[in-house]
């Protein structure tokens, strides 16, 4: 694509596109950027790249959407940084603002605190999960069916939680369900059911639960 330099990882989500070149920085560009999710002021049509400022020295980049659009990136000291939307808690600051109220859209890159040592970030339609170094898992957001992964439902958790798996060594988000796989190969889901599926995938999962393969 012209106008960008060379690139090592790219993320797209319904309405925005991030990619992550060689020195560390994050491209934005997309659809209105009504959100902030583009890491700027500038709204409508914004379709040539745009380097995101305020964050560098990036390992990892994610976008999110699906009615509320974000994006995230880890740093190479391990630090999370996220911008975007926060009606779902999506900004890992405690915060689940209602739209238009102080905090609920963010146009620049914010810290999330208490995580130091983060590997892989992923987002989905509201929630967040970050990969550590250990092989354990920080997630926040949206938790209506359990896709934060810690017993619970019908929430929002609203700053990181440590999803009761470990080992893992890749993190899918796809809308609001998540699959991971641990460093032994084994595949793992939780989530909302996926429809017309038996066993552990028919149904909601709170926690991850292996999901065994033919």
């Amino acid at each position: 694509m012209k106008g960008l330099p060379q690139i090592t990882q790219i993320a797209a989500s319904t309405n925005h596109c991030l990619a992550l070149d060689t020195a560390g920085n994050v491209w934005a560009w997309g659809d209105k950027n009504d959100w902030g999710e583009l890491g700027h002021n500038r709204l409508n049509e914004l379709f040539r790249p745009t380097k995101v400022e305020g964050v560098s020295n990036v390992v990892s980049i994610a976008a999110g959407g699906g009615g509320i659009n974000a994006s995230g990136a880890v740093k190479k000291d391990g630090t999370v940084w996220v911008w975007g939307g926060n009606q779902s808690g999506m900004m890992g600051n405690g915060k689940n603002p209602v739209l238009g109220e102080p905090g609920s859209i963010n146009r620049k890159p914010i810290q999330v605190k208490g995580i130091t040592n983060a590997r892989v970030i992923r987002m989905g339609s509201g929630h967040v999960g970050v990969i550590l170094t250990d092989g354990t898992l920080r997630m926040w957001g949206h938790d209506g069916w359990g896709q934060i992964g810690v017993g619970t439902a019908g929430f929002y958790q609203l700053t990181p939680k440590q999803t009761k798996i470990t080992n893992v060594k890749e993190l899918y988000i796809g809308g609001s369900r998540n699959l991971a796989v641990k460093s032994d190969g084994t595949l793992w889901f939780w989530g909302p059911s996926f429809r017309k599926c038996s066993g552990v995938l028919g149904q909601d999962q709170k926690v991850p639960v292996q999901v065994k393969l033919p």
